[in-house]
């Protein structure tokens, strides 16, 4: 029995540890960089009279966004706390 709960704790461990350092990538840099490309797309693309507004509307929507992936970024920790003490419990 304590072989197959050690043997699921690091198949957790392993499908889990990706998360770890994609969900950083996602919150943080992707965000800001689609930010910074959407400035200059909206630049090429749209009527400078309308510019302003349209930068703003871009930059809400980013920001609802990037709160999202921060959300899920807080998730996917409070997650992992808690399966890594679900396992550290299991195994004693």
């Amino acid at each position: 029995m304590a072989g197959g709960r050690a043997l699921r704790c690091a198949f957790a461990f392993i499908t889990g540890s990706p998360w770890c350092s994609l969900t950083p990538v996602v919150t943080f840099y992707l965000p800001a960089r689609a930010l910074e490309e959407a400035d200059r797309r909206l630049d090429e693309a749209l009527p400078l009279d309308h510019g302003r507004t349209i930068r703003k509307l871009a930059r809400e929507s980013n920001a609802a966004i990037e709160g999202t992936f921060r959300g899920q970024a807080l998730v996917c920790i409070e997650r992992a706390s808690i399966y890594a003490s679900a396992c550290q419990a299991g195994s004693e």
